[in-house]
């Protein structure tokens, strides 16, 4: 592959909580080329994407075939990275971007290569981007239909009841609930049993209601792990709720700081074991609880409402997450700094020509005009051979 262009994404160090392994991060943004900036417009638009393919979780989705996420600035040593949107009239992207390691000790760098017309298919590798630990990933970014999990583990979410498409998300699109309509999604798949968490942004419009936002639950004795939205509570925590037969017994745990309405929140509700619950309001605020409730095998998952279709969500979801492993607190602060602001968790430098892959892009175009020039010279041939004959 021969790369034309090249731009190197710089991570702030002091936004990562700890050195981690085989973390995914969002790269959002308009680039097309403005102060120096990539420019990841297609050809056709002026920029320098030479290929647009279908990929993104669904297959389906328009994205820039070559542009990649590497470890060099030729595009070589890629890593794995999944495309969420991207408008080639515009060099709007939203991809996610999984490094091997992040370094909270020194700036970790990314290079994004493009601008390279003989790579027509996209360079992704969607189920690769999430690491072992999550059981499921939605970015609840769909158009209509079911809910994509991005794992590869395969639990995609059915939508009931209707809830709304393409609304304005943290991240990209995301879906917005009305609880008086019992909108919610339900997947046969959840984590066996502990270590289990839970993650979620949300922007509610209402603290005069108990909102559950994910839970993963038995289906039979009815118990369940939740992450909550704690209205008509003095404080209104987002909380972590244990609860058995149905909440006949419970065991809840509630963040310092709370939630105000019209404001999106990214709270994570982490279950270690049974004798022990964790819950942070925006990558800290955290609460913690270790009562013992003895919790049954989890075979379902939904996200907007409990299994009795009460609780309902009243408001906007986006970036659910859930995980077979229990996050650590510098796990929950760097996917806080991630995500609440992508452009101060990295930025973005200028644009630069990598002279092999123009190079080698010139001359495509150069033996191409000679291939059109000996054509027409044979053409020429041809005809005057035609009139000495006649």
């Amino acid at each position: 592959m021969a790369y034309g262009y090249n731009a190197l994404l710089t991570l702030d160090h002091t936004l990562i909580g700890s050195d981690e392994s085989n973390y995914a991060f969002p790269v959002v943004g308009t680039y097309d080329g403005t102060d120096g900036e990539p420019d990841l417009r297609t050809v056709a638009n002026g920029g320098h994407v030479q290929n647009t393919a279908n990929g993104g979780v669904s297959g389906s989705l328009t994205v820039p075939a070559d542009c990649v996420f590497a470890a060099n600035d030729d595009g070589s040593s890629p890593y794995d990275f999944e495309w969420v949107d991207y408008n080639p009239a515009t060099g709007y992207i939203l991809a996610w971007v999984e490094v091997p390691a992040l370094t909270s000790g020194v700036d970790p760098e990314v290079h994004i290569a493009f601008g390279d017309s003989g790579v027509p298919v996209s360079q992704e590798d969607v189920a690769g981007t999430w690491n072992s630990s999550f059981a499921a990933r939605y970015h609840l970014a769909e158009a209509s239909g079911n809910l994509l999990d991005s794992t590869g583990n395969g639990w995609d979410l059915t939508a009931y009841n209707g809830p709304t498409y393409g609304q304005t998300g943290k991240i990209g699109d995301c879906l917005l609930f009305d609880d008086a309509s019992n909108e919610y999604l339900q997947a046969a798949h959840a984590p066996g049993n502990e270590p289990v968490s839970l993650a979620a942004w949300v922007n509610t419009d209402t603290a005069a209601i108990i909102e559950e936002v994910v839970v993963v639950f038995d289906g039979v004795t009815n118990d369940w792990l939740a992450l909550e939205f704690t209205g008509m509570t003095g404080g209104d925590p987002i909380s972590a709720l244990t609860a058995l037969n149905g909440g006949a017994l419970y065991s809840i745990v509630g963040t310092t700081v709370g939630f105000t309405t019209g404001t999106w929140y990214l709270g994570h509700a982490i279950f270690p074991a049974h004798n022990s619950r964790l819950v942070y309001r925006n990558g800290g605020s955290v609460g913690t609880n270790a009562t013992t409730r003895a919790t049954d095998t989890f075979t379902l998952t939904r996200v907007g409402a409990l299994a009795s279709g009460t609780r309902n969500v009243s408001g906007y979801v986006d970036e659910v997450a859930i995980w077979s492993a229990a996050l650590d607190a510098d796990y929950v602060a760097t996917d806080y700094n991630a995500q609440n602001a992508p452009a101060s968790f990295y930025s973005m430098g200028a644009e630069q020509a990598l002279s092999a892959g123009v190079i080698a892009q010139l001359a495509g175009v150069a033996w191409a005009s000679v291939g059109q020039i000996a054509g027409v010279a044979e053409a020429s041939i041809a005809q005057i051979a035609g009139v000495i004959a006649n």
